[in-house]
């Protein structure tokens, strides 16, 4: 019988232990939380306005079951809730649910959810050994690193730095939501322009305050309606293989796709040839397109990230950062893109002058006593305080080249552990550490695209088939064991 921890009880955590509790052998499965709470960074907001970027249809912890949400929900299987875009609040709730059910189910195994932050992992020839606060070291059989996101992405582009001023290090901070209330009114500067930036900008527009945005591209997500997982046009592994044979080629494949759907709304980013509008501007237009349901990514984007994540994960690492730069500009517009209630939202406090959004010609400096923004020459406006809100970088982990693993500190500066295509941590020569997987954004430096839950919930799967396949000969010899999710999801 197998033990198995799993570090992290956000959505990647949540969606392994799932997946694990259905392995026959496993006898005790433990979820290492040091928050205290499940659900995670992006998740733990008390704010209503602050929605899940993706509709229902696309969150469902289950691999296997694409309505799994939705009926938590109260819905069916035909339920309209699919297309829904729900509170972030509730979502957690959500996660909390499914792991207190899985915690208090009857099948024998013994699953426990343990408040503790883990620190050091010492790899030995028969399992590992996990270090936290407590000091009690922890053994089991495998680990699962799922930690999700912690120390902040800080941009460039602020000066000086004073101890006095309001700053605040995301928008789901508690004492930035206490600031709202307690100073309505206030002009805030929100460094981002992305989706946790439009989190930030809905609550400080909720106080009846101004927003002052600031990013390098002073550009905005894309607009999306409804976000299903199918496409009238699939693209086919086959098909993307082929693309990625090189930049170009991916680049013209994709455009003369779209154009399968009848306009050419979105084609431009791919080829170079957009003409930069103002972020006011692009959003009523891409208002107008979600609205008509012209948005091409919202039937296309769903396959794409499945097979980028499938074919380019398998690439080396210099094709597949060449592929991921020739449209990164696509990427973080339409994959990253906004349900349209936000963009409702911010197009009224557009026209009401109470956004404004600016790019690399601006920027901010720290005063005595409050932040200035200033723009090409001159001293804009003043800020009553300053969020971040540029998204956040993973919990970075560091190997000692023999047997321990250890969790960097905030300043300290770690490259991605490397993560094989089999979701097994490796050595700096390519070989595998036993015992130790990762999901979620622990994958970043193999997997393109993994920003979503969905990306999370099919690496789960995975994980859970190369466990069955390799049983026989313990968890950690998985040469030979073949990957399903994808083939399952898209009913091959």
């Amino acid at each position: 019988m197998t033990r198995i921890a799993i570090i992290g009880a956000g959505g990647s955590g949540t969606a392994a232990a799932l997946a694990l509790a259905d392995l026959p052998d496993v006898e005790h499965l433990e979820v290492f939380e040091e928050k205290g709470g499940i659900g995670g960074e992006a998740f733990d907001t008390p704010d209503q306005g602050h929605l899940c970027n993706t509709s229902v249809a696309g969150m469902s912890l289950r691999a296997d079951d694409d309505f799994h949400f939705s009926r938590w929900l109260g819905g069916n299987n035909n339920s309209p809730l699919q297309e829904q875009f729900v509170p972030r609040q509730l979502y957690r709730n959500y996660l909390r649910s499914s792991l207190e059910n899985l915690r208090l189910g009857n099948s024998g195994q013994q699953v426990n959810i343990t408040n503790e932050k883990v620190s050091k992992i010492f790899i030995r020839d028969t399992g590992v050994a996990l270090v936290g606060s407590s000091q009690n070291p922890h053994e089991f059989d495998e680990v699962v690193l799922a930690p999700g996101l912690s120390a902040l992405n800080r941009p460039s582009g602020i000066t000086d730095r004073s101890t006095s001023l309001r700053e605040y290090n995301s928008p789901y901070d508690p004492g930035f939501q206490r600031f709202l209330q307690e100073h309505p009114g206030s002009v805030v500067g929100v460094l981002g322009t992305k989706l946790s930036a439009i989190d930030a900008a809905r609550s400080v527009l909720a106080a009846s305050s101004r927003v002052v945005m600031v990013s390098p591209s002073g550009q905005l997500p894309a607009v999306r309606k409804e976000n299903p997982l199918g496409s009238p046009f699939p693209i086919g592994i086959r098909r993307f293989k082929d693309w990625s044979s090189s930049p170009q080629r991916f680049c013209q494949g994709l455009s003369n796709y779209l154009a399968q759907f009848g306009e050419n709304y979105g084609k431009s980013e791919l080829l170079g040839e957009r003409v930069e509008e103002s972020a006011s501007s692009q959003l009523r237009s891409d208002i107008v397109a979600a609205s008509e349901g012209k948005s091409h990514w919202q039937l296309a984007v769903g396959e794409f990230v499945d097979l980028a994540n499938e074919h380019w994960s398998e690439l080396s690492s210099r094709k597949m950062f060449a592929l991921k730069k020739a449209i990164y500009r696509w990427i973080v517009r339409y994959v990253s893109a906004m349900p349209l209630e936000n963009a409702i939202l911010l197009d009224l406090a557009f026209r009401e002058g109470s956004l404004v959004v600016h790019g690399s010609d601006h920027f901010i400096h720290r005063g005595d006593k409050k932040f200035e923004l200033h723009g090409p020459g001159r001293k804009i406006e003043e800020l009553d305080a300053l969020v971040w809100a540029a998204g956040f970088k993973s919990s970075n982990w560091k190997f000692d080249g023999r047997s321990v693993l250890e969790l960097a500190g905030d300043d300290e500066e770690v490259g991605a552990l490397p993560v094989s295509r089999r979701l097994a941590v490796e050595r700096s020569s390519g070989k595998p550490l036993p015992h130790i997987w990762a999901v979620g954004n622990t994958t970043r430096g193999r997997y393109p695209i993994v920003n979503a839950i969905r990306t999370s919930v099919l690496q789960a799967h995975d994980l859970k088939s190369r466990f069955l396949a390799a049983a026989p000969r313990r968890f950690y010899c998985t040469s030979s064991a073949s990957s399903t999710s994808h083939k399952i999801l898209r009913g091959e």
